[in-house]
């Protein structure tokens, strides 16, 4: 659902320089987060190394290998007023595609947080609904398929959120528990 929300955010910046690292980005993010969940580490540690994982990826791919703080914060800055005050699409640069970069990045780990650190599948809609509605509100905006895309991956969540709670509930009964009286 992310990475479609994503790939229709492509027309705030063009070209969308910003969308391949982007998407790798956001493959990062939910790799990682499946390969520590499977490792069994679970809740704010996998938040934690998200966020480091993130800001690594973000200063070696977005901001041109290692930099300053002060130097990635100036980026920051000037991405932000860029896409602040141009109008839609903003023409891509270094400063535009670390703040696309970051948004994509941030709308990863917050929908990962939301769904298996919260549980709460619905709730991973706010920040995807953040990142379309950006996408919405720019030219040439969002097309049918795009938004068909990213309503339905959104509905996917849901489904298998609500299917893993079905399966959850209640206890497994065994063989010897299934019959009237049985005592074993």
């Amino acid at each position: 659902a992310t990475a479609l929300v994503a790939v229709a955010a492509r027309s705030v910046v063009d070209p969308s320089g910003w969308l391949a690292p982007g998407l790798g980005l956001i493959a990062l993010v939910f790799t990682l987060s499946a390969m520590l969940r499977w490792q069994g580490v679970r809740g704010w540690p996998v938040l934690a190394a998200q966020l480091l994982v993130v800001s690594g990826y973000v200063v070696v791919v977005f901001a041109d290998g290692f930099v300053r703080l002060d130097e990635l914060a100036g980026l920051w800055r000037d991405g932000y007023r860029q896409l602040r005050t141009t109008v839609a699409p903003v023409p891509s640069g270094p400063s535009t595609d670390l703040v696309m970069g970051v948004c994509v990045g941030v709308a990863a780990i917050v929908v990962d947080a939301a769904v298996f650190l919260l549980g709460r599948a619905a709730i991973a809609g706010l920040p995807l609904l953040a990142v379309f509605s950006v996408a919405a509100a720019a030219k040439p905006g969002v097309t049918w398929y795009e938004y068909a895309g990213c309503a339905s991956a959104y509905l996917a969540l849901l489904g298998m959120e609500r299917q893993e709670r079905v399966t959850r509930w209640g206890r497994l009964l065994t063989r010897a528990e299934t019959g009237p009286g049985s005592s074993g």
